[in-house]
């Protein structure tokens, strides 16, 4: 007679992490990636929770201690938190514009 054996062998997968796990599992690619999306969020939000409009003027040009900024007014009198949180949007969309020419431009 024959006997049929039954193998208990499990078939493991053994693929290699992917590059992706590799990185994510150094401390230095963490830190990188909560620092460049707290500045993607500082970017996005920034403009709602400026407490002037980015081209308005506030106070005299200058000016270090000014009530209500933070960081003063520049060489026009506007204030500078609020320039620097309107500017983060636009950065953020020549960053990707300028990504995704290159990308294109580099794979044609």
């Amino acid at each position: 007679m024959s006997e049929v054996l039954q193998s208990t062998d499990q078939f493991v997968d053994e693929r290699p992490p992917s590059l992706v796990r590799q990185a994510f599992k150094l401390r230095r690619t963490q830190i990188g990636a909560v620092l460049s999306l707290l500045l993607i969020c500082v970017a996005l939000i920034g403009p709602f929770l400026a407490p002037f409009g980015s081209t308005e003027y506030v106070e005299m040009p200058n000016t270090l201690s000014v009530p209500g900024t933070v960081f003063g007014t520049d060489y026009f009198g506007q204030d500078v938190l609020s320039r620097f949180l309107f500017g983060g949007r636009t950065i953020l969309i020549l960053a990707v514009l300028a990504t995704s020419i290159g990308i294109t431009l580099g794979t044609t």
